[in-house]
């Protein structure tokens, strides 16, 4: 089946209702049963229609959720780096146990780095230049 946008087809189906009900007395003259037929096609528009706005209704959701989710990786990872600094500091920061702590915060930062649209790393330096005021 070719792909359809929502829109076309609640437009199409919006349609198809007027003209059934237009047309409703010429088609029953012709041994069509149009109650049926108009019945199965708003069945089909109200269905589309209480799920597309079902369907916006969880986008909207997604992305409240998405910036939240967001907000609280940047807000974990400064509560996780403060930790770490304290481990490290009292433990000194020089000790084996220490760099192993500094080196998964390290590893977390290069992550971090990566272009968003290709999930590659970005190598230190090698970042664009601010834009120019």
């Amino acid at each position: 089946m070719p792909k359809m946008s929502t829109s076309q087809v609640i437009g199409y189906l919006t349609t198809l209702v007027s003209h059934l009900d237009g047309w409703a007395p010429r088609l029953q003259k012709r041994g069509m049963d149009v109650a049926m037929a108009r019945e199965r096609v708003q069945r089909s528009l109200d269905a589309l229609l209480a799920d597309d706005t079902e369907q916006e209704s969880l986008k909207a959701k997604l992305r409240n959720l998405t910036e939240r989710v967001e907000q609280d990786i940047d807000v974990g990872y400064m509560e996780g780096s403060s930790v770490l600094d304290m481990i490290a500091g009292a433990l000194g920061k020089t000790t084996a146990e220490a760099q192993v702590l500094l080196e998964l915060r390290a590893s977390i930062r290069r992550d971090r780095r990566r272009k968003p649209e290709t999930g590659t790393a970005v190598e230190p330096g090698s970042e664009p230049p601010p834009p120019s005021a």
